[in-house]
């Protein structure tokens, strides 16, 4: 049976948004995608002082997976939204434009 966490993603950006990086959000990982969405409103405003711009993102990953070697591959597409996604190794194709960030199985609590 699958079972689905989510993974918090926080970005903090120029006013531009052409330099982001990855900000440590308050609590990694979540039991549910409902859950994580519940709080990335208030992890942005948490951080919105850091950064001229703060964007969030909760990213479904199945438990069983992050087995293997996971990485969350993100980026800001032309509309200016972030956009994510769970990668494994033999998924990534490392461009000079990907982003990523390890994903930690021990993060998420059973």
């Amino acid at each position: 049976m699958e079972q689905l966490a989510a993974i918090m993603l926080l970005v903090s950006c120029s006013d531009d948004m052409s330099m982001c990086t990855e900000v440590e959000a308050p609590q990694a990982a979540y039991e549910t995608q409902e859950i994580c969405e519940t709080q990335v409103g208030d992890a942005i405003r948490q951080n919105a002082s850091s950064a001229p711009l703060v964007l969030g993102k909760c990213v479904s990953v199945n438990i069983n997976e992050l087995q293997e070697d996971a990485w969350i591959t993100w980026d800001i597409n032309p509309a200016g939204e972030l956009v994510a996604a769970v990668e494994f190794d033999s998924d990534i194709e490392m461009a000079s434009s990907s982003r990523y960030a390890q994903a930690d199985s021990s993060l998420i609590a059973n």
